[in-house]
Order: structure tokens, then C-alpha cells, then sequence
């Protein structure tokens, strides 16, 4: 086995990480604060902004953390000799701190410094591809309510007029049709990513895939690539998501998906992300276990694609639902910083996504009972995931960039070399940062 570089540093370094949540958790009212909200916001005719600042308690929480990772950096400064080391750890141990000042700054209301530090950690939105998004919203929209006259017209066209007027080139977030066919027999040839992961049993063949079945088969999937040590927990709203430590895949309670749903996910949370942290500790760094300095625009890009290239053509992958959520988030981050003609709220961002939720459901689902129930639902979910550690009047939470502008830049490079999708299976790390690529490549050169 090669040499670990970083051996001095990198339990440290866990034992450090493992005292502080993520910081998307770090940021929401717990969840009972949120259910209170959401029931006066519903009350209000969904007039009224809700607060939604995490509680002041968690500046306390983070003060150890803090102090250790300072003294971890003040160590490796001092005494750590392998540049590529004590870069690395720098960098990390750097934006691991500037996430917990971007805590610190929505629990004391200061709106100003929460802003700057989401400019610094995620940069400002693509403006190419947020007027990309308007226009593949407003096109798909034009096209779907063409020939229709009832309830589905109604809904497109208040979409139509709640967009910005704006006009973008849709060919920057889509894929061509050749290189969509080449990444996709990456993943269902015989030797194959989904092939791979799912095993001898191979992929499910139900039509919908319930949580009594899916979790026996996620159950395998982890066991499969080593990660028997995972948890599958139950997600607090309706996403599914994957924490390291605690070692736990989250999925809704009672979940059903369509077997394309489910074959995405699993290649997302299970085949992406946790194949990377189990890939990336028998790396020589073991910091790609935990992920280098700003590997999530790759990171969450690669899981989106991993999602769309279950379905048979980017046609048909740009008709599901994680398409329209992966640009929701994009439209909403780029709306409420002032993209359109002035800056969103929460209550001016809920009515836009509830609407598109509206329409995309009716479409999907005509006259369907829940359509209404669902779209509400969704909507405020996705409104306090984008204006956490907010007022609800300004600002918000600016990671959800890294998923479109992610993938529509993995899509440019596989477009160059297909294979380079699969080189992000070997650790945590940026495969859209020539440096982290270089990097990587370094470790194994003999």
C-alpha cells in the first residue's frame, strides 16, 4: 500500500469535523420552528416573509471546532514539510472556517457579512446559464401549453409572466445527443457503473420502487462498495442526502419512485458520493475521503448526471423532475440576488416555484388529487432550503449554484473525454478544476 502523505494530520482532522453538522443543518430553525412557521405563513394567504435565522445557541456550539481547527492550521503551517500536504490542508481547514463564520453571521442577523461570505465560498451565480434557465423554462413552457385550453394553459401562462424577460442559449446546461450516448454506455455496459453497483442481482425491474424494496437494494449497493458501515436513516423533509459522519444515507420515510427515479439516486447519493469517500480513504491523501477545497460543483454535478443518464436520451432526461429541481435552485439563488428586475423575497420566490411546481405536476399528472397538496409542499421546502439564515427578505444560502453549473460544465469536458466522468469515482475532488485533476493524477505517478 502507498504511503499516506497526510497520516499526521488527517485523524486529527476527522475527529475535529465530527464535532460540527453540516452547515445546511447548521443554518435551518430546527424543524418544530419550522412547522410553526410554515403554519403562519399558510395562515397569512403566504403574505408574510417568515424569519428564517438559526437560533443564537449555535455560536456557542461551534466555539471548540473553531479553536481546534485554528490550532490544527497554526500546526501544519509550522511544521508540515510536503507542500501538496500543507496546501491542501489549508485550504480545507480555510473554507471549513469560513462556513462556520457563514453560521455564525446568519445567528446574529448580520445579513451583510452572511452575503460576503456566500460570495466567498460560492462565488456569484453563471449569468449565461441563469438566462440558459429562463429560456429552457420559458421554451418548454410555450411548447407544452400550445395546444391546450384548459387548467394547463391557465397554469403556464402565470408561469410565462412570472419569469424574467430575458433570452439565453439553452446549448450551455444541455448536453449533444453523441456525447449523452457516450457517457451513458459508461454506465450500462457489462462492466459498467450501474452494472457494477448493483451487482448479480442486477438493477430492479418493478415500475415503482417502495422503501421496504429500495432499502433492501441500497442496503446491497453499500454493501457492495464497502460501505456496510452506513446507516439509512430517515430524511428530515424530501430529499435524499448523504452525511459522512454520522455514516448515514437519508431518504423520506415511505418513499415511492419510479424505477428510473430510484436507479438515479442511488447512483447519486451511493454511487457518487459515498463510492468517493470510500475510493478516496485508501487514497495516499486521505484528505479525499473528506473532499479537497471546493470539490462540490464537481461533486453534486457528477451525481445530477448520474441521474439523467439512466434515461434513454437527454430528451427524456430534461422531462423529470430532478432536471426542473436542479434549475429551480439556479433560477431561485439568481433571482433573489437581483437577477431579474429586482431582488425576490420568500414570498415573492414561493409563488414562483409553486407555480412551476404547479405546472410541471399537472403536466405530469393531469387532475391529479394531491397536484395542489404537492406543489405547496414542495415549494416551501425548496424556499427555506434556498433562504436559510435569512430575514426572508434578502439574501440566501448560495451552494445550490454548484448542481446546474456542475453539471453543465462536466457535460463540456465529457464532451472532450467521456472517461473523465468515472476518474471522479477515486476520491472527493473538483473533476472542473484542472489543478485538482493534476493533483489527483500526481499521487499515483510513480
Amino acid at each position: 500500500m502507498a504511503k499516506i502523505l497526510d497520516e499526521a494530520w488527517y485523524g486529527r482532522l476527522q475527529d475535529i469535523s465530527a464535532t460540527v453538522d453540516e452547515t445546511f443543518a447548521l443554518l435551518e430553525p430546527t424543524p418544530d420552528e419550522l412547522a410553526v412557521k410554515r403554519e403562519q405563513f399558510e395562515r397569512s394567504g403566504y403574505t408574510e416573509s417568515p424569519s428564517l435565522y438559526p437560533s443564537s445557541d449555535v455560536i456557542e456550539r461551534l466555539r471548540a471546532p473553531k479553536e481546534a481547527f485554528r490550532a490544527l492550521l497554526s500546526d501544519i503551517k509550522t511544521t508540515e514539510k510536503n507542500p501538496l500536504v500543507r496546501d491542501e490542508y489549508i485550504a480545507y481547514i480555510d473554507d471549513a472556517l469560513l462556513n462556520m463564520e457563514l453560521v455564525e453571521a446568519a445567528a446574529r442577523r448580520d445579513d451583510t457579512a452572511y452575503e460576503a461570505l456566500n460570495m466567498r465560498l460560492y462565488g456569484r451565480p453563471d449569468e449565461n446559464m441563469h438566462r440558459a434557465v429562463v429560456a429552457w423554462i420559458r421554451n418548454d413552457t410555450e411548447v407544452s401549453i400550445a395546444d391546450d385550453t384548459g387548467l394547463l394553459r391557465e397554469l403556464g401562462e402565470k408561469v410565462l409572466l412570472q419569469l424574467p424577460n430575458t433570452d439565453g442559449d439553452t446549448r450551455i446546461i444541455i448536453p449533444s445527443d453523441d456525447t449523452f450516448r457516450k457517457v451513458r454506455k459508461l454506465h450500462f455496459d457489462n462492466d459498467g457503473v450501474y452494472t457494477q453497483l448493483f451487482g448479480e442481482n442486477g438493477l430492479p425491474s418493478a415500475e415503482i420502487i417502495k422503501q421496504e424494496e429500495g432499502d433492501l437494494i441500497c442496503r446491497q449497493a453499500l454493501d457492495r462498495i464497502g460501505a456496510g458501515n452506513y446507516e439509512i436513516a430517515d430524511a428530515p423533509n424530501v430529499t435524499w442526502a448523504v452525511s459522512r459522519l454520522p455514516r448515514r444515507l437519508y431518504r423520506p420515510r415511505g418513499y415511492q419512485l419510479t424505477r428510473n427515479d430510484f436507479i438515479g439516486l442511488v447512483g447519486h447519493e451511493i454511487g457518487s458520493h459515498i463510492l468517493e469517500s470510500i475510493n478516496g480513504a485508501r487514497q495516499p491523501l486521505r484528505l479525499l475521503e473528506m473532499g479537497l477545497a471546493g470539490y462540490l460543483k464537481g461533486n453534486e454535478g457528477r451525481g445530477l448526471l448520474r441521474e439523467q443518464v439512466v434515461y434513454e436520451s437527454i430528451t427524456e432526461a430534461l422531462a423529470q423532475p430532478a432536471w426542473e429541481y436542479c434549475i429551480m435552485k439556479h433560477l431561485a439563488i439568481s433571482l433573489v440576488l437581483g437577477y431579474g428586475d429586482e431582488r425576490y423575497d420568500f414570498v415573492r420566490l414561493y409563488d414562483l416555484l409553486y407555480g412551476l411546481y404547479r405546472f410541471w405536476r399537472e403536466r405530469r399528472y393531469p387532475s391529479h388529487p394531491i397536484n395542489e397538496e404537492y406543489s405547496r409542499e414542495h415549494a416551501w421546502f425548496l424556499t427555506v432550503r434556498i433562504l436559510k439564515g435569512t430575514d426572508g427578505k434578502g439574501g440566501c444560502y448560495q451552494k445550490d449554484i454548484v448542481y446546474l453549473e456542475g453539471i453543465a460544465g462536466l457535460w463540456r469536458l465529457a464532451a472532450i473525454s467521456s472517461d473523465i466522468i468515472v476518474l471522479g469515482d477515486q476520491g472527493k475532488f473538483n473533476l472542473l478544476d484542472e489543478r485538482q485533476r493534476k493533483l489527483f493524477a500526481s499521487l499515483h505517478e510513480s
